[in-house]
């Protein structure tokens, strides 16, 4: 009886061992994330940000890159159609970005998952879900004098606040709707789309000069950080799920690699341990808040990450 506890005690640390090994064999993730090689993730845009000389990081936790976070280079955070809002802790890291170390932000989102965050940097911006498009659209998309033609896929307009009017401008219409904005405020630049289908890997798969959502995506980081600097993309808000054959196979995975992926049972157990890093990772962070509120640095010269004064 003792042998077979022992045998079953080392089955299950064998398995508990799998499931929480560093890597990420035979998983991705769903929908914009950075790490998602299918048509809706963002792995192109990663590819042409770092191709137009860009420094991209995939941020997994804000509040582990708060506190390791460059200062002093133009940057900008973008946040892409999130699957699901960001635990309090985090939504109050990336906003501190923003707020003290001058941060750019992009929101581009058909969803109401990034409100809160919008609320909290005081931009009375709503994502109008309620009258999401049903259907493919053109839209109009300026920066300074060139205008481009975008495609958007259930894209929500957006209704502007008293003090969005004031501090906002106009990026992306189409007739008398809006559906991206630039805004300047006194914590740098942020900017709104009701849509994130102009950054996932479906529009920007041909990359060249001809392709419209490519050309935006460069016009908009360059209008941001003219010199190019640093690009945080958030890899957070996205389930971790198992790949499926045809992504392990693109991957590099054959034969009995393939197999020996497969049936590996961190392909079911770390999506699980995954998520329950994140709630102990949340309560954690709530404890290291408190400590960082009382030893916040001072706000740094803003000038290198606020956008030239036309948009």
């Amino acid at each position: 009886m003792k042998l077979r506890t022992l045998i079953v005690a080392l089955i299950l640390i064998v398995i508990a061992l799998q499931g929480l090994e560093p890597r990420f064999l035979g998983l991705s993730y769903s929908g914009a994330s950075p790490l998602n090689t299918r048509w809706d993730g963002t792995t192109k845009l990663v590819e042409l940000a770092r191709g137009l000389g860009y420094e991209v990081h995939i941020v997994h936790s804000w509040l582990s890159y708060l506190l390791q976070a460059p200062k002093g280079k133009c940057s900008t955070i973008m946040l892409i159609s999130p699957e699901r809002s960001l635990p309090s802790i985090e939504s109050v890291s990336l906003t501190t970005l923003v707020k003290t170390f001058g941060y750019n932000l992009v929101v581009a989102d058909e969803g109401s998952h990034s409100t809160p965050i919008l609320k909290s940097l005081g931009i009375d911006i709503e994502i109008d879900v309620k009258h999401m498009l049903s259907s493919i659209a053109i839209a109009e998309a300026r920066i300074d004098n060139e205008s481009i033609q975008l495609v958007l896929d259930y894209a929500s307009p957006l209704n502007l606040g008293p003090r969005a009017l004031a501090v906002c401008r106009e990026i992306i219409v189409q007739g008398e709707k809006v559906f991206g904005v630039v805004c300047r405020t006194n914590e740098g630049t942020i900017v709104v789309i009701g849509d994130g289908t102009p950054f996932i890997n479906a529009a920007l798969k041909i990359g060249t000069v001809f392709n419209p959502h490519a050309r935006f995506l460069g016009m908009l980081l360059r209008k941001l950080c003219p010199r190019g600097g640093i690009l945080a993309i958030d890899a957070s808000s996205y389930p971790l799920r198992t790949a499926l054959v045809s992504e392990l196979e693109n991957m590099g995975f054959k034969g009995s690699s393939l197999l020996q992926v497969l049936f590996a049972p961190s392909r079911i157990l770390k999506p699980v341990v995954y998520e329950a890093s994140r709630s102990v990772e949340t309560s954690i962070g709530i404890s290291i808040l408190i400590c960082l509120l009382y030893t916040s640095p001072s706000p740094r010269d803003l000038s290198t990450s606020r956008m030239p004064s036309s948009a």
